[in-house]
C-alpha cells in the first residue's frame, strides 16, 4: 500500500514546507491539532479507508477551512486547484481517498506555464479551469482584489520572471553585473543617470517656489506641520527676542536651519534679505525654498547669540520660529521640567543648584537671624537637652508620653510606639519591653489590649518619666560594647569611660528576633547580637580599639578556630574591619543587658 512519502515531490514538500502549512494538512486529514511528529505521521498516511464518509467530511472542511488554506494544501500536495471552495475540496478528497491518482496529477515544477495548460482545456470549462500551483499565492491575491483578474489570468501569458537591475531598471541582469554601474543610478523621470527621481530637478512633484501671494487650493502642501486643535504640552518652547521683539520659538534639535515665517518677518520690520539657495524638506520629502535670510542676534534668557535666520511662507510652519541645532550648540542648554536653562562659562560654584535656589529664597523672603548665645552650658535640640556632657529628652516630650491615653485602635498604638521608639536609645531592652505591643500590629492578629499589653504600655511610660540620661560621645576615650541575646530578642549597650574613671552609657540598642531567628541556637543568637550591635554602632567603633563584653565563652574560642560553619564564617568576616578584643564575663556580672536571657 502506497503512502504520501512514496511520491518524491510530495515527500520533498512535507520536508521543506512551512510549519503552518503542515499543521493545516494534518488538521484536514486527521481532524485534530498537530503534534511534534506531524510530518512523520503525514508521510505514513496511506489514504482514507473505503468506508470513509466523503460528504460529511466535505461539509466539515468547507465549514472549518478557508479557500486560502485549501490552496495551501494543494500546493503542498502538488495538485491542481480552482478558485472555488467546493471544487478545491473535491480535488483534495478525491486524491486522498485514492493515492494512486497522484501518479498522473502531480505537476512538474518545470512544465508548461499556467496559460498553456489552460489553453489545452475546453473553452466551456474556463470558469472552473484549474490553476497550477506555480505563483499560486500571487494569483489568489489578484483574484480577491478584483473579479476581473480571472479573465486576465486566462488571456495573458506569464513568462519566467527575470532579474531586474535596480540601478538602470532593465531586466535580464542584476545590479552587480550592470553595464551602467559606473554611471550611477538611473532616474525614472528624466531617464538619465547620476541621480534618482526624488532628487531630479525635473520632478513633477516638486513644489512651485513660494511667491508673495497665497494659493488656497487643495494641492497646497505644508512641511513639518500637522493641524491639531490642542497643541501638545511637551514641546520644548522658549521665549526669545530678536531686535527687541518677543517671539515664541520651538527648539528643534533635528533642524539644520533657524526659520521664521512671514508674519514674524513682518513684525521685525522687514530686514534686508540676502538671496539663499537653501531648500528645506520635511515629511513626505516635500520641499520648500527659502525666500532669503538675514543675520541678527537671538536673545534667550539674557544671552545674545548670533544666528542666520531664513524666512519661509506662513503656511509652511505653524510656529513663529524654529531654532536650529547649530544655534543650540553655541552654549550649554539644560532641558528639564522647568524649561530650558542656559549656562555660560562662569565659576562652577555660581552655577551650583543649591546656591541658585538659595538666592531665589532670599529674593522672595526675608530671614531674621538672631544673634547666637555664647558660652551656654545647656541647649535644646530636636527634642533633646544637651547639658554638661550629658543627653536627656526634653520635658515636653516626657509630658507627651505621660499624657498619652491607652491605645484603642492599631493606629493609636502605632503613634505611641513611634513616640517611644524615638527615645529607645535611652531605654535598655526596649525591644523586649515593647514586644507585646508590636506583636499586636502583626498581620492576622486580633487587636486586644489585655493585661500584658497594659503592663508593657505603663512600663515604657514609667521609664521615660524617670528622665534617663546618656553621656555625649567623646573621641579617644576607652569604649566597651556589652551584648546579650535570647530567643525573644537581643540587645547591646555602648559604654565610654569618662574623666571620673567610670563607664557611662552612650547608646542603648535592642531588637526583637524574627520568626526565623527564634529557631537559632543560643550560640548563634549571641554571635548575631554582636554583629547587629557592630552594625548599629559602626560610626562610633570604626577606627577605635574597643572591647566586646559577652557572656558567651564559645564565641571567644570560635575566633581562634580554622573551620567554622558557613553562617558564622560570614559573620566573622564582618569583624575584620574592627580593632576589638573579646572578653568573656558571666551573665550575673552584666546586669544592664542580661535581662534578655530567658
Amino acid at each position: 500500500m502506497s503512502t504520501l512519502n512514496d511520491y518524491p515531490k510530495i515527500s520533498q514538500s512535507l520536508k521543506s514546507s512551512s510549519t503552518n502549512n503542515i499543521k493545516i494538512l494534518h488538521r484536514l486529514i486527521f481532524g485534530e491539532s498537530s503534534d511534534r511528529k506531524n510530518r512523520s505521521r503525514l508521510r505514513e498516511f496511506s489514504g482514507f479507508p473505503t468506508d470513509f464518509n466523503v460528504e460529511e467530511t466535505k461539509t466539515k472542511i468547507i465549514k472549518e477551512f478557508t479557500l486560502k488554506e485549501l490552496i495551501a494544501v494543494c500546493n503542498l500536495l502538488h495538485l491542481e486547484f480552482t478558485t472555488e471552495l467546493e471544487s478545491c475540496c473535491d480535488i483534495i478528497l478525491t486524491h486522498l481517498c485514492d493515492l494512486t491518482l497522484f501518479k498522473s496529477t502531480v505537476l512538474n515544477s518545470g512544465s508548461e506555464s499556467d496559460l498553456e495548460l489552460n489553453e489545452k482545456s475546453p473553452p466551456e470549462n474556463h470558469h472552473s479551469q484549474p490553476i497550477t500551483s506555480d505563483s499560486a499565492n500571487k494569483r489568489f491575491r489578484d483574484y480577491e482584489n478584483s473579479t476581473s483578474n480571472q479573465h486576465r489570468i486566462e488571456h495573458k501569458r506569464f513568462t519566467n520572471q527575470q532579474p531586474i537591475c535596480y540601478l538602470c531598471g532593465l531586466k535580464g541582469h542584476k545590479s552587480t553585473l550592470c553595464p551602467n554601474k559606473e554611471r550611477g543610478k538611473k532616474c525614472y523621470g528624466c531617464k538619465t543617470f547620476g541621480h534618482v527621481q526624488a532628487e531630479c530637478s525635473k520632478n513633477s512633484r516638486k513644489i512651485t517656489p513660494i511667491t508673495n501671494h497665497k494659493i488656497n487650493t487643495q494641492v497646497d502642501r505644508t512641511v513639518n506641520s500637522i493641524s491639531i486643535l490642542t497643541p501638545p504640552k511637551n514641546l520644548m518652547h522658549v521665549e526669545i527676542t530678536i531686535s527687541k521683539i518677543p517671539i515664541t520659538a520651538l527648539c528643534d534639535t533635528g533642524s539644520q536651519a533657524t526659520i521664521i515665517n512671514e508674519k514674524t518677518y513682518q513684525k521685525l520690520g522687514y530686514p534686508t534679505l540676502s538671496p539663499s539657495q537653501c531648500t528645506f524638506s520635511g515629511i513626505g520629502r516635500d520641499r520648500v525654498e527659502s525666500k532669503g535670510y538675514f543675520k541678527n542676534f537671538i536673545t534667550i534668557q539674557n544671552t545674545a547669540l548670533p544666528a542666520k535666520i531664513h524666512v519661509v511662507n506662513d503656511e509652511t510652519i505653524p510656529l513663529d520660529a524654529i531654532i536650529e541645532i547649530d544655534f543650540l550648540q553655541q552654549t550649554k542648554f539644560t532641558f528639564g521640567r522647568d524649561g530650558i536653562r542656559i549656562f555660560r562659562d562662569v565659576d562652577e560654584c555660581k552655577n551650583d543648584d543649591v546656591l541658585v535656589n538659595l538666592a531665589n529664597l532670599f529674593d522672595e523672603q526675608q530671614c531674621k537671624l538672631d544673634l547666637p548665645h555664647i558660652s551656654n552650658s545647656k541647649i535644646q535640640f530636636l527634642g533633646y537637652i544637651i547639658e554638661n556632657g550629658t543627653i536627656k529628652h526634653s520635658p515636653s516630650k516626657t509630658q507627651a508620653v505621660q499624657n498619652f491615653p491607652q491605645p484603642q485602635t492599631p493606629r493609636q498604638l502605632q503613634s505611641f510606639i513611634g513616640l517611644t521608639s524615638y527615645f529607645r536609645k535611652f531605654i535598655p531592652n526596649y525591644a523586649r519591653i515593647a514586644r507585646p505591643l508590636s506583636d499586636l500590629l502583626r498581620d492576622n492578629v486580633k487587636f486586644k489590649f489585655g493585661p500584658t499589653e497594659i503592663a508593657s504600655f505603663q512600663e515604657l511610660k514609667n521609664i521615660l518619666s524617670e528622665n534617663p540620661v546618656l553621656h555625649v560621645f567623646q573621641q579617644g576615650y576607652p569604649l566597651e560594647l556589652h551584648t546579650d541575646a535570647s530567643s525573644l530578642g537581643f540587645g547591646a549597650v555602648l559604654l565610654e569611660k569618662s574623666d571620673d574613671g567610670l563607664f557611662h552609657p552612650i547608646h542603648y540598642f535592642s531588637r526583637k528576633t524574627t520568626v526565623q531567628q527564634e529557631k537559632y541556637s543560643s550560640y548563634e543568637l549571641e554571635v548575631l547580637a554582636i554583629i547587629e550591635a557592630l552594625r548599629k554602632f559602626r560610626s562610633y567603633l570604626l577606627g577605635t580599639k574597643f572591647k566586646i563584653i559577652t557572656d558567651c565563652d564559645a564565641f571567644q574560642k570560635t575566633m581562634h578556630k580554622k573551620d567554622l560553619p558557613a553562617k558564622i564564617a560570614r559573620w566573622a568576616l564582618m569583624l575584620e574591619e574592627f580593632d576589638y578584643e573579646v572578653c568573656h564575663r558571666p551573665g550575673r556580672q552584666i546586669k544592664q543587658d542580661d535581662a534578655l536571657s530567658p
